[in-house]
């Protein structure tokens, strides 16, 4: 699929007019009031197997020049607040794949 995700129109965000110093690609889970929190993605935690957990492919961003390009490995900084229910795996680069990253989990009691 090649589709776009993520337009900022500039009119509506004129603080982002000269760009922006950081990309941050997430999820959020709310625990409901019984202390349960729901799956997240496909419910999986990610495998290296792309189509068993939920995942991104071939993710770029636009740089100063409005060129897409690849998200810099070294760059990339990896973050998941409950990990015995939801954990995320950043992949690099691939020439099959482009950069990617697979997320997910079962959710449950995830207490932080």
């Amino acid at each position: 699929m090649n589709e776009i995700v993520g337009y900022w129109p500039k009119e509506l965000f004129t603080h982002l007019n000269k760009g922006a110093s950081l990309v941050r690609f997430g999820g959020n889970t709310f625990t409901s009031p019984d202390g349960i929190s729901p799956p997240m993605g496909n419910g999986h935690f990610p495998v290296i197997s792309y189509f068993k957990s939920s995942h991104y492919v071939h993710v770029k961003v636009k740089n100063s020049n409005y060129q897409l390009v690849d998200i810099e490995s070294r760059k990339a900084r990896i973050y998941a607040d409950s990990y015995q229910c939801y954990r995320l795996s950043y992949w690099g680069y691939f020439k099959s794949t482009g950069v990617s990253f697979s997320f997910g989990g079962p959710g449950g009691k995830c207490g932080i």
